[in-house]
């Protein structure tokens, strides 16, 4: 009992450290992807602190309308990234495309994607 409560902390925690340690590698990355890779790493890094603020995974509930959000985010990025490589060119959703490809709004975009799918991931039905 005592060995799986300890397992529940420190796991996320470990997890937290080493994207401590590669988030740095991945900020001196440039470009559109730079962006997306910290994104990612944040929303690891939020995700694997959930277990920590609820003791069961009775307490986080959630139900399928985070998948909108998702599909949502998942559809905005990569109509960012095909507009950013200039292969695709809406000109009613110009308010979309992004001005600078080193900028923060991909890592905010993406780390809420990511933090969404673990809590689908998390709350996710067994059979």
């Amino acid at each position: 009992m005592f060995s799986k409560k300890l397992l529940v902390i420190l796991i996320p925690l470990v997890i937290c450290i080493l994207l401590g340690i590669l988030y740095p590698l991945a900020s001196q990355i440039q470009g559109f992807t730079a962006g997306v890779l910290r994104g990612l790493l944040i929303g690891v890094g939020m995700g694997a602190l959930l277990p920590l603020a609820f003791s069961s995974r009775k307490q986080l509930t959630a139900n399928s309308i985070l998948w909108f959000p998702v599909i949502l985010l998942v559809i905005l990025i990569t109509y960012q990234f095909l507009t950013y490589e200039k292969l695709l060119r809406i000109p009613a959703l110009a308010f979309l495309n992004i001005q600078n490809a080193n900028s923060d709004q991909h890592m905010i975009e993406m780390s809420v994607l990511t933090f969404l799918s673990f809590i689908i991931f998390i709350t996710r039905k067994r059979s």
